[in-house]
């Protein structure tokens, strides 16, 4: 049988990375149905998050930006709290919404507090199902199955060269490809 080439090689290294990927997006909706997770980095002035619970994920971003004055700084926080999970939220609003792909955005004023400066919050999140980025993953192996098969069936045509794949019905002694003898070329 022929050997495989660099490019068949890669194929089938992202295809089993991605389903590696896959297996981990299972065992992640598979607990996002018993408790939900969620992920904070933190600092004065900025908080990014993600949250994942009932089959989705959620990742937010929150700046606050003075009004006047300046904030505290600060080190980077992260911090994971764990959650018992609820019962899903009915998805009501357009096609996008009722799949589980939300994208809000929103700004608001907050006067001063404890001292602190008025500020403008700056609040943008996305969430999507994590059945999404499942598909997506599979789709990788899905085409290296789909070549392999094809260039295992286009190798097991009579008159093909084992090695290369080229076409022999023309040729007497060997491939004009790679040189093989045409006796060893074919399997008869």
């Amino acid at each position: 049988m022929t050997g495989i080439d660099g490019k068949q090689w890669g194929i089938r290294i992202v295809a089993s990375v991605c389903l590696l990927l896959a297996f981990a997006v299972v065992v992640v909706i598979g607990r996002g149905f018993m408790v939900k997770d969620q992920f904070a980095l933190t600092k004065a002035g900025s908080a990014y998050g993600v949250a994942i619970s009932k089959g989705g994920i959620c990742c937010t971003r929150t700046i606050l930006t003075p009004l006047y004055g300046t904030l505290a700084e600060g080190q980077w926080e992260f911090t994971h709290t764990v959650y018992a999970a609820g019962y899903p939220a009915e998805r009501t609003g357009g096609i996008l919404a009722r799949l589980g792909f939300v994208f809000a955005q929103s700004q608001k004023t907050s006067g001063p507090s404890s001292g602190g400066p008025a500020v403008l919050i700056s609040a943008m999140g996305f969430a999507c199902p994590l059945w999404f980025p499942l598909v997506l993953l599979l789709i990788s192996p899905a085409i290296a199955i789909r070549s392999e098969l094809k260039r295992r069936r286009h190798l097991a045509q009579p008159d093909v060269c084992r090695k290369c794949g080229y076409d022999l019905r023309a040729s007497t002694n060997r491939c004009p490809e790679c040189g093989t003898p045409i006796s060893a070329a074919i399997d008869w």
